[in-house]
Parts: C-alpha cells; structure tokens; sequence
C-alpha cells in the first residue's frame, strides 16, 4: 500500500488549519508543518499541538526537526528511548 502525505509551510495560521482540515477530509494519510528557524515558520511543536485539532485520521508530524542530529536525540530523550549515558556536566 502506498501512503501519501502533504507538507505544509508558513505563518499564516487560519489558511493552515484549512490546509490540514482538507488534507484530513480528502484522506491523506500524514501531514507535516515544516518547523525551522526561519521566518516564514512558526515554532513547529506549538504549531502542531494547535493543528491536530483539525485532523481526524491523519497521522501528523514535524518535517525538518528530525533532520538535525540534537533536536532527533532531544526528542529521542523526551520518549525515553535513548539509553546512552547523559553528557558529562562542565567538561
């Protein structure tokens, strides 16, 4: 079975939840906000927390935070899925 999803971008928040409102009805089976530090994004967490309000059955998710080695760790922590020893504190 192939799944297809859509990536959504910007800061336009009232046309998002419209976006993702219509990528859940049409059956899409994922839909991204593509997080980042630039300026035509919001923070992605707090953005998606707000979205997922207008899903029903698609899954969502952030579609730039896994691409940096320390957000994928950080959020591997926050699972608590990473079994490695913590950093050394001051050194």
């Amino acid at each position: 079975m192939i799944a297809v999803g859509v990536q959504t971008w910007g800061t336009d928040v009232a046309a998002l939840r419209r976006y993702w409102a219509a990528a859940d009805a049409l059956g899409y089976a994922r839909v991204t906000y593509g997080d980042g530090l630039w300026d035509f994004t919001h923070d992605g967490w707090t953005l998606l927390a707000a979205l997922a309000l207008q899903t029903r059955t698609c899954r969502i998710g952030p579609a730039v935070t896994y691409a940096f080695a320390a957000a994928a760790r950080a959020a591997r922590e926050a699972r608590g899925h990473d079994r490695r020893a913590p950093p050394a504190v001051g050194g």
